[in-house]
């Protein structure tokens, strides 16, 4: 069984990502409203866990 590592973003890759503004991005994440790795005082984001997120907080009907 193989496990591959998870995809960790930076800051500015996940802001590009979710088109907003560091200072966005960093009070959802102040306000633990978005999941995030904190290595030391750097921030960093599994990729997996943003695309759920994502898809946690869509709104609106989707078509099936």
């Amino acid at each position: 069984m193989t496990t591959s590592a998870p995809v960790l973003l930076t800051l500015k890759q996940t802001c590009e990502l979710l088109q907003l503004k560091p200072s966005r991005l960093y009070y959802l994440t102040s306000t633990k409203q978005i999941p995030f790795i904190k290595i030391g005082s750097t921030l960093r984001f599994d990729r997996d866990e943003i695309n759920a997120w994502i898809n946690k907080n869509r709104c609106g009907l989707r078509s099936t």
